[in-house]
């Protein structure tokens, strides 16, 4: 799967400007056996996107994980400490089982719930990192959903409580993402209820084009990701 990914992102990078691209070979070393491997990655220029917030033509962070243990490498350094603490979890069966089938970031996500190190903004990145990791059609998208849309639900309601309604733009992927999972009634509601913020927000014309267009996709029955240059009359091409 990652070797297909690969394929596919070098022939997508094949087509934009040397200038928008960045592709890298590092030399990596797994921490709890010293093997050695070389991870390529690339930088990308995203120059278009999803509604729900995934980049395109690609992902633009590293996702480096040992070839022996399954480990995802996270971070430049860990101390002993970590190590120590994380061994356990890397070679459960639990562990084990996730290295087949679930997303890098998800993965990255549970181990540094081990270490204590995630709060709510951080859950919600690597739960994002997660959902544009995986293929629409991957039977973990729906249940790295359905973690991160309580989160971005309390988010919003923790912002507004404290006097900040301007919409962000997690609060636009949040619409969207209900609007995949099908969840019409409740996607409609929710871009209803932002619509009255968009006189206080920093992008209200595209803000406010986003959200009539999801609007439409909604009374539709629509399901199906879209790019911004697919279905915003601005983005279009």
């Amino acid at each position: 799967m990652r070797r297909l990914k690969l394929l596919a992102l070098l022939a997508a990078l094949s087509a934009l400007p040397a200038s928008a691209t960045m592709l890298y070979r590092d030399k990596l070393t797994c921490p709890y056996d010293g093997t050695q491997f070389v991870e390529t990655w690339a930088t990308i220029m995203p120059y278009d996107g999803y509604m729900h917030g995934e980049p395109f033509p690609g992902l633009f962070w590293r996702t480096a994980v040992c070839p022996t243990n399954g480990f995802p490498i996270f971070k430049d350094s860990f101390s002993d400490e970590e190590l120590e603490r994380l061994r356990p979890a890397i070679f459960s069966p639990e562990f084990q089982t996730m290295r087949k089938a679930d997303a890098y970031s998800y993965k990255v996500l549970w181990l540094a719930e081990r270490l204590g190190t995630v709060d709510r903004a951080k859950k919600i990145d690597y739960l994002f990192k997660a959902i544009w990791e995986s293929d629409h059609s991957n039977p973990r998208f729906p249940a790295y959903t359905a973690m991160l849309l309580p989160l971005l639900e309390e988010d919003r309601q923790q912002r507004v409580a404290g006097g900040q309604i301007a919409i962000e733009r997690e609060d636009l992927y949040h619409g969207d993402l209900l609007r995949l999972m099908g969840r019409h009634d409740e996607a409609r509601s929710h871009f209803t209820e932002l619509q009255p913020a968009l006189s206080v927000t920093k992008w209200p014309q595209w803000m406010s084009e986003f959200i009539d267009v999801e609007l439409k996709l909604i009374d539709a029955g629509d399901t199906a990701p879209r790019r911004e240059s697919e279905v915003l009359p601005s983005r279009k091409k």
